[in-house]
């Protein structure tokens, strides 16, 4: 059973605390479940979703820490 179904199961029976309380414990697994949908979304898509940040990070660049820019790596270096 994928993690992520079991994450969604429970949540129906959780409070919102809870279910944050849970992923915070559980850090790892949810950036592996996060990080495995971001490859499943196709390159090419009609859908505007795959580049909603484009020109919302404001922040320069320099001004970012370097433990930050490597946690958000993924997401961080498409539009910087």
């Amino acid at each position: 059973m994928p993690l992520f179904f079991i994450i969604v199961s429970f949540s129906t029976f959780l409070s919102k605390e809870q279910v944050i309380e849970n992923a915070v414990k559980n850090e790892k697994a949810v950036q592996d479940i996060i990080k495995e949908s971001i490859t499943r979304i196709p390159e090419i898509s009609s859908c505007r979703c795959q580049s909603a940040l484009c020109g919302a990070i404001a922040t320069s660049p320099d001004a970012i820490p370097v433990e930050t820019r490597r946690k958000l790596s993924d997401i961080l270096d498409k539009y910087h």
